[in-house]
C-alpha cells in the first residue's frame, strides 16, 4: 500500500474499494480513499487475513490451515524447552502436527509422544498439557510460560 500522501495505484484502489464495501460503505470517492489509506497497513491486513483463514477453516470440510498464532505457540514452547535445564531432548526432534480441531506439539512427529496441544476457537484459546486443559487469554510468552513446569514435565516424559 502506498504511504499517506502518495497516489494509490488502480490495484490498491480496488482493494480499498473492497474494504470500504465490506465495511458497509455506499459511495466510494477520492475523499474515502484518503481517509482509508492511512488505516490500511501490513498489520491490519495480516489480522484480517488470519480472521478469514480461521473462518474458512471452521466452515471448510477438509482444509487444515496452520495459522500464525499456532506457529507462534510452537516457537514459544520450543524456546521454553530449549531454556529448561531438565530437558535433554534434541530440539530437532520437536515438531508439530496440525489437525482440524487442534495443533499438537510432538516429539519425533509421533502422536503418542505429545508434549501439549493448542486449541483456538473463534472466542477462546486453550492449552492442553496431559490431562489438564487451561484457558489462555492470548498466544504469548507471558501466557504460555505460566505453564512452563507442566510443559517441561510433559516434554521429558514424551522424550523418554
Amino acid at each position: 500500500m502506498p504511504k499517506a500522501g502518495q497516489k494509490p495505484t488502480d490495484g490498491n484502489k480496488k482493494l480499498l474499494e473492497i474494504i470500504f464495501r465490506n465495511m458497509g460503505g455506499k459511495r466510494f470517492t477520492d475523499n474515502v480513499i484518503n481517509d482509508i489509506l492511512p488505516l490500511v497497513n501490513s498489520i491490519s491486513l495480516r489480522g484480517v487475513l488470519d480472521r478469514i483463514i480461521k473462518d474458512e477453516n471452521v466452515s471448510s470440510n477438509s482444509g487444515i490451515i496452520t495459522t500464525s498464532d499456532e506457529i507462534k505457540a510452537f516457537d514459544i514452547i520450543k524456546t521454553i524447552l530449549s531454556l529448561s535445564r531438565g530437558v535433554k531432548i534434541d530440539l530437532d526432534r520437536i515438531n508439530y502436527r496440525d489437525y482440524k480441531d487442534s495443533f499438537k506439539i510432538l516429539v519425533d512427529d509421533n502422536q503418542r509422544k505429545s508434549i501439549c496441544s493448542i486449541e483456538i476457537t473463534k472466542t477462546k484459546k486453550f492449552l492442553s498439557v496431559g490431562n489438564n486443559r487451561h484457558e489462555i487469554n492470548a498466544i504469548s510468552v507471558r501466557e504460555l510460560t505460566k505453564f512452563k513446569k507442566e510443559i517441561v514435565e510433559s516434554a521429558i516424559k514424551a522424550g523418554s
